[in-house]
């Protein structure tokens, strides 16, 4: 769905557009928590005791900053994630079945 579809799709159906989002937000986190466990795994293989160069310790530390950074990320999203589904909640529980209430729509795609 393009930009512009998206958004009027969201007006008009805004409870299902929030679920949308809230499936991508899921992806996104499995998705980087799937990165982590790479990196941490990169992380151990370059931090071998037989593994004793510059460039070994070196891609340890790149590793484990991503990890931190990632983690971060995901701590953010299951926060924006946690937000989507109250407000997905309160719109379910609105008497006029979720087309007002809040716009927590959007989409939540891209990198931060």
């Amino acid at each position: 769905m393009k930009g512009n579809e998206k958004q009027a799709w969201c007006q008009s159906q805004p409870a299902a557009c929030l679920k949308e989002d809230i499936q991508e937000l899921k992806a996104d986190i499995a998705n980087n928590q799937e990165m982590v466990e790479l990196f941490e795994k990169d992380a151990l293989e370059n931090s071998r005791p037989d593994c004793t160069s510059k460039e070994c310790e070196e891609a340890a530390i790149d590793a484990m900053q991503e990890v931190e950074k990632l983690k971060e990320k995901i701590n953010q999203q299951k926060k924006k994630l946690r937000d989507m589904e109250r407000d997905l909640d309160e719109m379910q529980r609105s008497p006029d079945g979720g087309s007002g209430g809040s716009s927590g729509g959007g989409s939540s795609g891209g990198s931060w």
